[in-house]
């Protein structure tokens, strides 16, 4: 996103918070892999246990309010908030994710939504109090093409498999039911608030045309493969020996693929990701209308600050 629009790539937080603020005039990715959008220690005290991070969407919130004193020109923080996009998540998957990887049920793990939905409301509403106009939304993935997802979940049905791109089927549904909550959450907001400029990123739509025609948009005859594995079957996804771990090997040709270690998208995929949402039908109210106003207010280009997942 950010290169579409001739900006620096964002720098992250955690490598720079010992850095002159003046790394961060362009931006700043508050993301730390794993992380929740409910507090840790909520799962903690139901029995879902996060090995790869205590760092939820709330400390990424504080984060971003603390280095809001360095960035202002004034008190009010107004002069940056008008030149600036939030993006804020996707958040959700790894909730959902540790609760079904440690074995709870699809019912139980339902009940995660609307809590995880209102807990992303509440920091978008502390955004806005905070004096954010432009905040980007983007909803989940569609969860059941990934390789590490087609792997753990792996199905002995038939009728679990989408026919025509192989894609868990009840897994997608479950994205799309947290988009459908989070949309309509979303509209709550933008009717509470104005003033502020709130866009749903449709991530799932943008994604899911990969996988329904994956050559068709340049991409390779094996859309559900890992480029980055060790060979785990069918999905090139193995969690004993993940991309960077030995003996995992990249695919020779990385911009063929959709995914590139199992769990992320590669290059080529954001790429399109971008331009669909940019140049496509994909946010709500569309990213181009929103940036355009936010140019001629400010008078000069956005920069982008991003708190995500």
């Amino acid at each position: 996103m950010a290169e579409y629009y001739g900006l620096p790539l964002i720098p992250p937080y955690i490598r720079g918070v010992n850095q002159s603020s003046s790394n961060f005039g362009a931006g700043i990715n508050f993301a730390v892999v794993g992380a929740p959008a409910l507090d840790v220690g909520f799962y903690e005290e139901r029995g879902i246990h996060f090995t790869t991070s205590n760092i939820s969407m709330r400390t990424q919130l504080s984060w971003f309010k603390g280095v809001l004193p360095s960035l202002c020109r004034s008190s009010s923080c107004r002069e940056l908030f008008n030149s600036s996009l939030i993006v804020m998540g996707p958040f959700g998957g790894n909730d959902y994710g540790h609760s079904f990887l440690q074995g709870r049920s699809l019912e139980e793990t339902k009940t995660l939504v609307p809590l995880v939905i209102n807990a992303i409301s509440i920091s978008i509403q502390e955004l806005i109090n905070l004096g954010v106009k432009n905040i980007m939304v983007p909803g989940l993935v569609p969860d059941g093409c990934m390789p590490i997802s087609l792997t753990m979940f792996k199905g002995y049905k038939k009728e679990d498999y989408d026919p025509i791109t192989g894609c868990l089927i009840w897994l997608n549904d479950f994205s799309k039911y947290h988009n459908e909550l989070l949309q309509a959450e979303l509209t709550r907001i933008r009717q509470r608030h104005r003033n502020a400029v709130v866009m749903y990123a449709n991530y799932y739509d943008a994604l899911i045309q990969l996988y329904l025609s994956p050559e068709q948009h340049g991409f390779g005859g094996e859309p559900l493969m890992a480029c980055c594995g060790a060979g785990g079957i069918p999905y090139n996804y193995d969690s004993d020996a993940v991309c960077g771990d030995p003996p995992s090997t990249a695919c020779a040709q990385p911009s063929l693929s959709i995914s590139w270690d199992g769990a992320h998208c590669t290059e080529a995929a954001n790429k399109f990701i971008t331009k669909s949402l940019v140049e496509g039908p994909y946010t709500a109210p569309h990213i181009n209308s929103s940036c355009s106003l936010i140019t001629e207010e400010s008078g000069h280009s956005s920069a982008a600050t991003a708190t995500t997942r």
